[in-house]
């Protein structure tokens, strides 16, 4: 059975796919979002797991999307869209209580590094500046498709504007240290104190790097993004951005389908015909823009016979990390009461995310046991108590805490089943976590756990990496997710390729969406 034809249909409602999507009907095209689940957000959702309590079951932390205009150009407070800042923006937490609060501002974030190490700090200024630049510089390319000529015409402006800077000898060989070295040597290179190290070192780690990775340590740079535009989360969960971009773009004439499983993409002598439903339905389209993971689209989505060869080779080849995190929400009776060395109180640690590892190099050994298939023993931890900034989220007098780890393996190496660990896997986490608040036992009310399985079979995500693919050096810009299509074009005319699986990457940032939606207006003659 067919359907009344769009302009444009969207495979996913994930933040990305409704920034793609309110884009393209605000310029005035037929849009039809399609998602798999009842609800709208992907990774980007807050869902109300315990009775009272709003949880955010994926992501959580806003950063880059304010780094890009997706916000301002789509007037997204209009719908409804408000964010608060934590400040401190997050606290380093290493055994024996010793800390670090990292600042909005930079100079508040030195000043509590001198208290540490005079060295680290000037060490720490110094590492501000020079991101900076390189920032300024990557900017133009992050919210863009990225081509060789693309790349260089749109960076060449903030190098010219930095050109006494860019051209000094000093410059220029800390440039070549961070595009070489991996995140381990450089944090060793720039800090003696372990809480220095730690906090330059989250932005690989999150990302899914090991912190002895090759390129790593470039994207230690993006640590500065928490004092160009801070961290920040919206008022009532993180889902209140995607539900702001639906509203945005019901707004401007689209249409959400939830509960639409795509099984297939149709096409036609080379062309995109549209895409057909679970049910057998057909939604005849102009264009298809797939914001899922680019290997399901690509090899499931479209037929074998519909990509060349040498295509489909390469997207056999991209690689997807073997899961990510472990998950754990809770509902609380009291907040957790760190145990710090610092001057920082129990009340203000709660506000920001604790990020609790006992080194850089303790986390790289818990990245050797994952890639080994086996659960790390003491894996990092990211941990957020949301109603601690915004009470809203939970019952007067009662809090939520998020637990989410870095890193835990989909296959273990033994065999042994999630359905089997998951229980006793979030009792070890939660004990762990209570040696560094020790309220924590006596507070934890109830728990939804997730396992990699279990985030792959909620939100669709390969071996529950919520990257899509591996954010590796060699599978980013001009390669992600792989050369034919990095660009949001697939060698299917009107096929078109957005999500974390594409550049820029994952985390919330808009980024994909709203460079894919550009290409796809250009393409189709529409204004911007």
């Amino acid at each position: 059975m067919s359907t009344g034809g769009y302009d444009i249909v969207v495979i996913g409602a994930g933040h990305n796919g409704l920034t793609a999507a309110a884009y393209l009907a605000r310029a005035k095209l037929g849009t039809l979002v399609v998602e798999r689940r009842p609800v709208v957000g992907g990774c980007v959702v807050t869902e109300e797991i315990f009775p009272g309590y709003r949880i955010n079951t994926a992501s959580f932390e806003h950063v880059q999307i304010h780094w890009t205009p997706v916000l301002e150009e789509l007037d997204l407070a209009r719908f409804g869209l408000e964010y608060l800042e934590p400040d401190p923006a997050y606290l380093t937490i290493l055994p024996e209580g010793r800390s670090l609060p990292i600042y909005r501002d930079v100079e508040r974030t030195v000043e509590a590094l001198a208290l540490r190490s005079r060295r680290d700090a000037r060490a720490y200024r110094e590492f501000h500046a020079f991101a900076q630049d390189v920032l300024a510089i990557v900017r133009p390319a992050y919210l863009a498709a990225p081509t060789p000529w693309g790349l260089v015409r749109r960076t060449a402006p903030a190098i010219v504007r930095r050109l006494d800077r860019v051209l000094r000898s000093s410059w220029l060989g800390q440039l070549l240290r961070v595009t070489t070295s991996t995140c381990r040597q450089l944090v060793e290179r720039l800090f003696e104190t372990p809480e220095a190290r730690l906090a330059l070192a989250l932005s690989p780690i999150s990302a899914g790097l090991s912190p002895s990775a090759p390129g790593s340590a470039f994207m230690c740079l993006f640590h500065d993004l928490v004092h160009e535009t801070g961290v920040k989360r919206p008022r009532g969960g993180s889902g209140m951005l995607t539900q702001a971009l639906r509203r945005h773009l019901e707004h401007s004439g689209g249409t959400v389908l939830t509960g639409g499983a795509v099984t297939a993409i149709e096409t036609e002598r080379g062309a995109v015909r549209g895409v057909r439903l679970r049910d057998g339905t057909v939604i005849e389209a102009r264009a298809v823009l797939s914001a899922i993971d680019p290997r399901t689209t690509l090899l499931s989505l479209l037929a074998p016979t519909d990509l060349p060869p040498r295509v489909l080779v390469a997207a056999r080849a991209i690689r997807v990390a073997n899961g990510l995190s472990f998950k754990v929400d809770c509902s609380l009776r009291e907040l957790p009461r760190y145990r710090l060395g610092s001057a920082a109180d129990a009340g203000d640690a709660a506000v920001p995310m604790q990020f609790i590892a006992p080194s850089v190099e303790g986390v790289e050994a818990a990245y050797a046991e994952y890639a080994a298939g086996r659960v790390p023993r003491e894996p990092a931890l990211m941990v957020a108590t949301h109603t601690a900034l915004d009470p809203s989220l939970a019952p007067p007098g009662r809090h939520t805490l998020l637990l989410e780890t870095r890193y835990t393996p989909y296959r273990l190496r033994d065999g042994t089943a999630w359905t089997q660990l998951r229980e006793a896997e979030a009792d070890r986490l939660l004990a762990l976590l209570a040696r560094y608040a020790p309220n924590l036992a006596a507070a934890v009310d109830r728990r939804f756990i997730q396992s990699p399985e279990d985030m792959e079979a909620r939100f669709a995500l390969p071996s529950g990496h919520q990257n899509h693919c591996d954010m590796s050096a060699d599978q980013m810009v001009l390669r992600r997710p792989l050369w034919a299509c990095a660009a949001y074009r697939t060698p299917i005319r009107g096929c078109y390729l957005t999500g974390a699986g594409t550049h820029p990457g994952g985390g919330v940032s808009g980024a994909p969406g709203r460079n894919a939606a550009m290409v796809m207006l250009r393409d189709l003659g529409a204004d911007t």
